[in-house]
């Protein structure tokens, strides 16, 4: 049941996007973004006969899937005070509990001229109640675009759900070059390297040209370009392989782009 509501806006916000770290002698996030947009906040207080495990799969559900990019995570002690989330991020004393008890992340979801950030925290307190806090930040798309994934939330996407849309990765009509940037590149790579020794297909899709075989040939030419770009910068390039499949699977799903690059777990 709902135990806090409010709704925002034009509110100075910030969306914690690394682990906790001793900075100065104080304690303070990684990374974080301060940007200014509308904010609506829900806390949840779940039943206490539910494990917890199955609480985070339900609101993960909810909050991740193929049109949201998940830009952070962290797990029990890894994600450092719970006393800090509670009382420094949240101003909520109640989502207070043991370190060893909690869950955070932030996803993405780009829509038109807007970008939408889902954070959620899950915590167990000492008393075994549960409680899950739940915010939607929306951002002119224009001031969130610095926002960047965490590598290895990256790749925990993919692992979950064995593909990841690279959104950004951009093709015009009819060219075989993919545009994607230095950075997002360099991020890319970093993020590959997390796990060195997963085999990971770089799959391409198109559908802009005439024919099925024409779209055939354009995608195996655009993966294996990618993957050229891609070779120098990983640690162990070796279990990398480039794949075109044209037009012959499904459609970009929901907001995805048709003409693709995914990565996918073979």
């Amino acid at each position: 049941w709902i135990i806090e509501y409010s709704e925002s806006d034009a509110v100075d916000h910030r969306v914690i996007l690394g682990r906790l770290k001793k900075i100065d002698g104080s304690l303070q996030p990684e990374r974080q973004a301060r940007l200014r947009g509308d904010l609506s906040v829900v806390t949840y207080q779940v039943p206490e006969d539910y494990a917890l495990s199955t609480v985070l799969e339900h609101w993960q559900d909810q909050v991740i899937g193929n049109e949201r990019d998940l830009l952070f995570q962290c797990q029990g002690r890894e994600c450092g005070s719970s006393n800090f989330w509670a009382n420094r991020v949240f101003g909520n004393p109640v989502l207070y509990g043991p370190d060893g008890e909690q869950h955070y992340e932030v996803t993405r979801e780009v829509r038109e001229a807007r970008h939408h950030f889902y954070t959620l925290y899950l915590v167990r307190r000492g008393n075994k109640r549960i409680y899950v806090r739940i915010e939607e930040f929306r951002v002119p798309a224009s001031a969130a675009q610095q926002v960047s994934p965490d590598p290895r939330a990256m790749m925990s996407l993919l692992r979950r759900e064995r593909r990841l849309v690279l959104r950004d990765v951009h093709f015009a009509e009819g060219n075989e070059v993919p545009a994607i940037s230095d950075e997002a590149l360099a991020r890319l790579a970093q993020a590959l390297d997390t796990q060195p020794v997963l085999p990971i297909a770089i799959v391409a899709h198109a559908y802009s040209q005439p024919s099925a075989n024409a779209n055939l040939a354009m995608s195996r030419t655009r993966a294996q370009r990618f993957l050229d770009r891609l070779r120098p910068l990983v640690a162990a390039p070796g279990r990398l392989s480039a794949h075109g499949v044209g037009s012959l699977a499904p459609g970009g799903q929901g907001r995805e782009p048709r003409d693709r690059i995914e990565l996918v777990l073979p």
